[in-house]
């Protein structure tokens, strides 16, 4: 938890379901490819929530579950990256977004990106919102958040209360509990519902 006057210096945000709530969007599409390239939808929750956000695996899982060739899974992986990318375009920023990356930015806070989204896809994204130039640095990819988080700590020499880790997914608060770093959810993931919620003009004061 982080207390007021901690004197944050680094801020470390999670994009899906944090910046924008996008988490339910993203599982609709893989529904609506795999039904409009393939005809059907067979099993595909089962590989959803085996797979964690990995579109590539979760395509390769749902090929192999229904015994298809795997001549479609380029397309697949494709299209959905192109859908999803231009449903992500026309969300709405989460309240209050802009309001903490400008205090940040006055304040000389550090901000950076941490996703499971393809790089080259959180980039195209942050640059059309118009938040490219808040962030010192953005990290994507699948698999990478932990080395990822790892490569942003090593750019630097503070305490370890002087980073925050803000976040909706239980991958986020796992890695603060690892490194000992301050975490705070946002959004509405139902995996964290034992922690206490906050919101962005709430982080303002924090760090304030």
């Amino acid at each position: 938890m982080l207390r007021k006057n901690q004197n944050t210096k680094v801020i470390i945000f999670d994009f899906d379901g944090t910046l924008v709530l996008s988490n339910e969007i993203k599982r609709e599409t893989y529904f609506e490819v795999a039904r409009n390239l393939l005809g059907h939808t067979d099993n595909l929750e089962k590989c959803i929530s085996q797979t964690n956000g990995d579109r590539r695996q979760v395509f390769t899982n749902f090929l192999n579950e229904n015994k298809c060739s795997f001549n479609k899974l380029n397309l697949l992986v494709e299209r959905y990256t192109t859908v999803v990318e231009e449903k992500i375009m026309k969300l709405n920023l989460v309240d209050g977004v802009e309001n903490l990356l400008s205090l940040a930015t006055k304040k000389r806070i550090d901000c950076y990106v941490n996703t499971a989204t393809p790089i080259d896809a959180i980039n195209r994204i942050l640059i059309k919102k118009k938040l490219r130039k808040y962030f010192i640095e953005i990290y994507g990819n699948y698999g990478e958040k932990d080395n990822n988080l790892k490569k942003i700590i090593a750019k630097y020499t503070y305490a370890n209360k002087n980073y925050l880790i803000v976040g909706d997914g239980i991958d986020d608060y796992e890695y603060s509990i690892k490194s000992s770093i301050p975490f705070l959810a946002v959004g509405c993931n139902p995996n964290l519902q034992n922690l206490k919620k906050t919101n962005f003009y709430e982080i303002c004061e924090l760090i304030n």
